[in-house]
């Protein structure tokens, strides 16, 4: 939910990508094709006829956007706007008296287009014959392993890997081993997550000076069932516009953004390939012991990573 998003579909040939769906990066705006030369190259951004940033705006402070692009854009804005301009109106105080408004939104995310793992002895039988197409012969796991797995599905075993006979202090080496029944990513992440919004404005003045002034609040849940996710931002706006004389006007504006956002170390841009590759369905989330196991455990016991932006 930011101010980038509230210009997608407003006119053909602009597209608003997060590439990564990193909530570390922000939204890049192309106005110009996807063909064109130098394409990807940002439009100029106006908000309230400053250049600015549209990351640092709440969206509940717009009142208009407006989009100029190719021969339009060239012609008021000359060599500034070669990849078209972006018009962003705040909305300022009105005369009268004070007037404050809130609003909230509170929102349940779920994800969507998950994978979904093959039951552990269907991923077995499938991992062995590709071992013998490779090898010409053997396989990967036993038939011991295989029958576990079979019979923990039955329930008739619980678990999902053994010590090492030859030291038990260790678990018996778990890829080729254990015998569990887990869709990985199933466990992995949260069915859905609560998400929490506030906006609150004040406005008002006389003839001569109006003022508004905002405060934006949201609260964004992580979907990492093991360790801790999420985002927080802040948005802080104020408004004053004067009329002095009938010649001399005042306009002063000021925004402040703060962005926090928090993951468990280990959740980086490697963790899905580390993770689809490391992480098979025999394998059990938790050991017998009950702790945290594999990949799991890097996630829930590796440490967090806090990152805070301000924007102006």
């Amino acid at each position: 939910p930011d101010a980038a998003g509230l210009i997608k579909g407003k006119v053909a040939g602009l597209s608003v990508i997060n590439p990564d769906a990193n909530p570390l990066s922000t939204s890049e705006i192309v106005l110009r094709g996807s063909t064109t030369l130098k394409s990807g190259t940002s439009p100029l951004i106006l908000i309230d006829g400053t250049e600015g940033d549209l990351n640092t705006i709440n969206p509940q402070d717009i009142e208009n956007i407006s989009v100029l692009k190719d021969a339009a854009a060239s012609s008021i804005y000359g060599s500034r706007a070669p990849f078209g301009v972006i018009l962003v109106t705040t909305k300022s105080g009105k005369a009268g008296k004070t007037s404050v408004n809130y609003n909230n939104s509170f929102r349940i995310g779920s994800p969507i287009n998950m994978p979904e793992s093959m039951d552990s002895y269907s991923f077995a039988v499938m991992f062995n014959e590709a071992y013998k197409n490779q090898k010409g012969s053997g396989q990967v796991f036993t038939d011991e392993v295989m029958q576990k797995m079979l019979d923990f599905q039955a329930g008739k075993l619980t678990g999902g890997m053994d010590s090492d006979p030859a030291n038990p202090n260790a678990w018996n080496y778990p890829w080729y081993n254990a015998y569990a029944n887990v869709d990985i990513y199933s466990e992995m992440f949260k069915s859905s997550v609560f998400s929490q919004e506030h906006n609150v404005s004040v406005n008002g003045g006389s003839e001569k000076v109006t003022y508004y002034a905002s405060f934006n609040y949201l609260d964004q849940g992580g979907l990492l069932e093991y360790g801790e996710d999420g985002l927080s931002r802040y948005n802080v706006a104020a408004k004053i516009n004067a009329n002095i004389t009938k010649w001399l006007k005042f306009n002063y504006s000021t925004r402040f953004t703060r962005n926090d956002v928090w993951r468990p170390t280990s959740f980086n841009s490697q963790f899905y390939d580390y993770f689809g590759r490391m992480t098979w369905p025999n394998m059990p989330m938790y050991d017998p012991n009950g702790y945290p196991y594999g990949e799991v455990r890097n996630i829930a016991e590796g440490g967090q990573r806090d990152v805070q932006t301000d924007r102006h």
